[in-house]
């Protein structure tokens, strides 16, 4: 765990001869403080409380809990109403943190329903009905930096958010190593950067659960259970 000194120590090995000035003191506490950094001897306090996740998320997956802490701590997601922000959306689309890889076997009538453009009757779904290969090459060929054949299946959606598509996958750093993010630890890891990096912060700073819908998952499939299952990651951020 990183500790006070240890950030210290980071930001002084940058300083001019080694040493920090006086007057950039208060800030390097105010960033601990804000990263809920422990003094030396200290337990860092806990982000997420343990009881009421396990609670909220009773098939989750070994280690989420702590992964997503981690990764929390490691981009800056510290904040409570950040992180409950965060951790709702999470929650929605990785089905309460018990899936690292996306779903995809749909039945043909499920398919027109979700897809009502690409499949607008049962008889245009049916020859991909509970085919996930061949529903992802589908619906996912030919966009989001998909270009080769089998793409669609190569790119689908996995860790905690989901992360779809060649584009997403080259700009996180697992263009060449899709299936790392079916690891707990990569799939929190992943999910936080995609936040921070689609100016997920900012939108969950003014509450804005709308907007970061928009920005997380490109519209609003989802936003009632979005809402509600940030309303309770607001009660779990500890």
């Amino acid at each position: 765990m990183t500790t006070r000194a240890a950030l210290a120590a980071a930001v002084r090995s940058f300083a001019p001869g080694g040493k920090l000035q006086t007057a950039h003191i208060p800030a390097l506490n105010a960033l601990a403080d804000a990263l809920g950094l422990p003094q030396d001897g200290e337990t860092a306090r806990p982000l997420i409380d343990a009881a009421k996740f396990a609670a909220w998320a009773p098939r989750a997956v070994s280690g989420a809990r702590e992964a997503l802490e981690a990764a929390a701590r490691r981009h800056g997601l510290t904040d409570r109403l950040v992180l409950a922000h965060w951790l709702g959306q999470n929650h929605h689309e990785s089905a309460g943190f018990s899936r690292l890889e996306e779903n995809l076997n749909y039945s043909a009538v499920r398919m027109t329903q979700v897809w009502p453009s690409r499949f607008p009757t049962v008889a245009s779904a049916q020859p991909f009905a509970n085919n996930p290969q061949a529903l992802a090459n589908n619906v996912y060929g030919g966009r989001m930096g998909n270009t080769r054949p089998g793409d669609g299946w190569l790119f689908r959606g996995r860790g905690f958010k989901m992360i779809t598509g060649a584009d997403n996958y080259r700009a996180l750093g697992y263009y060449d190593r899709p299936d790392a993010l079916l690891d707990v630890r990569e799939a929190a890891d992943a999910s936080a950067l995609f936040f921070v990096s689609a100016g997920g912060v900012a939108l969950a700073r003014a509450d804005d659960i709308t907007g970061l819908s928009r920005k997380i998952n490109g519209g609003l499939i989802g936003l009632d259970d979005r809402k509600a299952q940030t309303a309770r990651a607001k009660q779990v951020v500890a």
